[in-house]
């Protein structure tokens, strides 16, 4: 099975036997994957996940940005009915 090496990894040994990190991955059989694993290495089929996570965190950040800005727009829209109604009620009253 083809690990992915962790960062500044370069070998791996186990049961005796010395694994070289090539272009960042290894290759493992038997117990030594789950011992590599153990270690850091990952599924070198496995997909990266730090692109969509940073994706994600950007829209999750975009959303949120958006939704202050509706939440301000409509406190100030709300002050601004409150006020225009306390200026009617005023004049209404010195009538």
């Amino acid at each position: 099975m083809k690990l992915k090496a962790p960062n500044g990894v370069s070998s791996f040994s186990h049961g005796g036997e010395l694994y070289e990190v090539k272009k960042g991955v290894i290759e493992v059989e038997g117990d030594a994957i789950a011992v590599a694993m153990f270690h850091g290495f990952t599924d070198a089929k496995a997909k990266d996940d730090s692109k969509d996570d940073a994706a994600e965190a950007a829209a999750l950040a975009e959303a949120e940005a958006k939704a202050q800005a509706e939440a301000e727009e409509a406190a100030a829209a709300e002050a601004a009915a409150a006020a225009e109604a306390e200026a009617k009620a005023q004049a209404d009253a010195k009538k």
